[in-house]
């Protein structure tokens, strides 16, 4: 397909309100289309999101990268995150679980801004993603805390994440989607913001960020998922799975 009239979005700059209202549209459609009919044989070619290779190597990336995460942005990460290793890392087995449990989807895994191209024409479609080599089966919350925590301007997401929620969990609902309702949605999205702080730390942590641009990109990209982790009161989950450890 020819996207050369398109607009490629910028993961430094993030997403305006119009572009993520178009990528919660986009990201329902995909997520209803296979809503909870994931186990059909002609989508084995997908790994699950868990157990699989996918989330054993985050796990180990995780433990791995934590400490080089910490110390290469510890004017980034504040002390209280950066003390919650064990604790993470403790309770992720639990967070994997949740986002294996049904119902799942199709999920495209990698949902940011240098990887979607927005119309600038009405005839044109308002979004087109790229880059499916991450897709898996699993729960939709993972592209929904991967794209909100990562993509969109903090000032942005504490303003209309709500609003952004509730257009996805609309788009699931106009598409024949049942028995899942608002505040499953909204619990959902907390837990899949948790589970990319996985991505968070291996991309901080164990990627090449010496060239201007990579060191700009994961700045902001930690730096939005530090915001949604403090203001989506995120140790509380973690807090949830001890108590019932």
């Amino acid at each position: 397909m020819e996207l050369s009239a398109y607009q490629l979005g910028d993961q430094v700059v993030g997403c305006t309100v119009s572009e993520a209202e178009a990528v919660m549209r986009w990201m329902g459609r995909l997520h209803a289309t296979f809503w909870d009919r994931c186990l059909d044989p002609s989508l084995e070619f997908l790994p699950l999101v868990h157990p699989s290779y996918s989330s054993e190597g985050l796990m180990q990336g995780a433990a791995y990268g934590w400490d080089r995460m910490v110390a290469d942005f510890d004017n980034v990460v504040p002390p209280h995150i950066a003390d919650l290793k064990e604790r993470f890392l403790a309770a992720l087995p639990r967070v994997f679980e949740w986002m294996a449990e049904g119902p799942i989807t199709v999920i495209h895994g990698d949902v940011r801004m240098d990887n979607l191209f927005f119309g600038t024409d009405p005839d044109q479609a308002p979004m087109i993603a790229v880059d499916w080599q991450g897709a898996l089966r699993g729960r939709a919350a993972q592209d929904l805390g991967y794209f909100m925590a990562g993509s969109l301007p903090i000032d942005t997401r504490r303003a209309h994440e709500r609003d952004l929620i509730a257009l996805w969990h609309h788009e699931l609902t106009n598409a024949g989607v049942s028995d899942y309702g608002a505040e499953d949605a909204w619990l959902d999205y907390r837990r899949g913001t948790l589970f990319v702080w996985t991505h968070a730390v291996v991309i901080a942590g164990t990627l090449d960020h010496t060239n201007e641009r990579g060191r700009r990109w994961i700045t902001e990209m930690l730096a939005r998922n530090v915001a949604a982790f403090q203001d989506l009161k995120l140790i509380e989950l973690i807090e949830e799975i001890e108590s019932n450890a």
